[in-house]
């Protein structure tokens, strides 16, 4: 069935209604390709042909299909990381977010909302569209700036040039905060979301810092600064891998490794993450054995470059 619809229509990230009959094909066939799984409806009168098995895939196409009908139009926000393929968390899909390209005025239509122009593009997209995150949603912002400076997808100086133009907007203390965390040496946006959480109760702390132990150097996801304290964030989901599963042994001989050397490790869960009373229970609890195991030894700093 799958052929009624031409190949080249498939290949494209969306196609509309008129595309499908312009090339031979009827509404009929369109209906039973989407039946079939061959096709995703995405919105009245647009499909795909591609796989969009989460809501963000879908939501991401959504914004090309809304970008296409608006050209003088662009996607902002968290919409422009979706299409940029940036890690978000539980973002509102139920809105897609857009931007003037020159003058015009905020409104909202539907699920669209589009904003105010208010600053020409300098060409560094991901950097403004990760501070405009940042008014609205701290947490999905710095997931993605992380990503973004560790795949060199954005710099420092371009995220701090945003950082200033939006501070003062409303929401700018969210644009701060990202651009003193933003850190490209984090490596998943589990860690991300760690740094923030503990950031939130209080906590200095520096991603990535090694570990000299026995069999090896090993790196942690993050340390208390002057403190023997360490963070590695534990992704349930990971373990539902076989492969990952095979691996739990040798981790376990690391961290034990990373123990001896003196450290207290604390297991970062998205439970945890939940529960910022539970989270900061657990890590003074880390703190109290540290400090019993090394007086008030002070750890040196293992702040260095930021990517």
């Amino acid at each position: 069935m799958g052929m009624t619809i031409a190949p080249a229509l498939l290949a494209r990230p969306y196609f509309s209604r008129h595309d499908a009959l312009s090339s031979g094909a009827c509404d009929a066939e369109l209906r039973t390709a989407c039946q079939d799984g061959v096709i995703t409806r995405i919105r009245r009168g647009f499909y795909t042909g591609r796989p969009v098995p989460w809501p963000v895939d879908r939501y991401r196409v959504d914004a090309l299909i809304e970008q296409a009908l608006h050209p003088q139009q662009r996607p902002s926000h968290h919409t422009a990381l979706a299409v940029a393929r940036l890690p978000l968390h539980e973002p509102d899909l139920s809105v897609l977010h857009m931007r003037w390209r020159s003058a015009g005025r905020r409104q909202r239509s539907g699920r669209t909302h589009v904003h105010e122009a208010l600053f020409p593009d300098s060409g560094c997209r991901v950097a403004r569209a990760v501070m405009e995150t940042a008014l609205l949603d701290p947490e999905s912002a710095l997931m993605a700036a992380d990503e973004a400076l560790r795949n060199r997808r954005t710099t420092v100086d371009d995220l701090g040039l945003w950082a200033r133009r939006l501070a003062f907007s409303r929401g700018g203390a969210g644009v701060v905060l990202v651009h003193r965390l933003a850190d490209g040496r984090r490596e998943s946006p589990g860690e991300s979301r760690s740094a923030l959480a503990l950031h939130h109760l209080g906590y200095a702390t520096t991603p990535q810092v090694t570990v000299v132990g026995r069999q090896g150097d090993y790196r942690v996801d993050e340390a208390l600064d002057g403190e023997w304290v360490c963070f590695e964030y534990d992704g349930r989901d990971k373990y539902a891998d076989p492969l990952s599963r095979r691996a739990l042994p040798r981790e376990k001989l690391r961290e034990d490794d990373i123990r001896d050397q003196g450290w207290e490790v604390v297991r970062i869960t998205n439970e945890l993450l939940a529960d910022p009373v539970l989270l900061r229970r657990t890590v003074e609890a880390a703190r109290a054995r540290a400090r019993r195991r090394h007086g008030a030894a002070v750890r040196a700093s293992d702040r260095t470059s930021l990517v």
